[in-house]
């Protein structure tokens, strides 16, 4: 029975990656609940999420509301990890080391500002969020960079953060990893 629910949530995972895909939208593909239930059925700890995706949309897009609606209802944190590095900009490199220096760090960055200045972390208080492979140094400097943009008149662009980014980033929600 336990090679038919694994076999069962594989398949339901995949069902629902290929509709986002197919489909670029996350909430009319329902791809939340089903990838709940596979995550479930699975025994897995914590979701996946590719820093670069083809869906021409950020992380702090509403369509992904129903993997975070999940990922809180069952207590599990989400991670953001990133590669490939396919039209970041840096495409002209011929070196894979060149690449791969950045394809992590650049990816990383681009989906966290995202999900920060579009209240994600405000919007889902108990959702949280691990960024995976690109280091912690990163968060200092965005904090403070992210803090300055707020104290400008555009402010009124990121409408759901009603504190600084840094105090936001503060509470617990956001983790980084430090490889050693």
């Amino acid at each position: 029975m336990g090679n038919v629910a694994a076999i069962l949530g594989v398949v339901m995972l995949v069902i629902g990656v290929v509709l986002v895909v197919l489909f670029g939208n996350a909430r009319s593909a329902s791809w939340g609940p089903v990838v709940g239930i596979a995550l479930v059925v699975l025994g897995l700890v914590a979701g996946l999420l590719p820093a670069v995706t083809w869906l021409n949309k950020g992380y702090g897009h509403s369509d992904f509301d129903p993997i975070y609606e999940t990922a809180e209802r069952l207590d599990m944190p989400l991670t953001v990890h990133g590669a490939p590095s396919r039209g970041m900009g840096f495409d002209f490199f011929n070196k894979f080391l060149h690449v791969h220096t950045l394809e992590h760090p650049f990816a990383i960055l681009i989906q966290f500002t995202h999900m920060v200045f579009e209240g994600v972390f405000v919007r889902f208080p108990k959702l949280r969020v691990a960024f995976l492979e690109a280091g912690s140094g990163w968060l200092p400097y965005m904090m403070d960079r992210m803090d300055e943009e707020m104290e400008k008149p555009y402010r009124v662009q990121a409408p759901l953060l009603k504190q600084k980014p840094s105090e936001l980033i503060r509470n617990g929600q956001i983790w980084t990893t430090c490889e050693v």
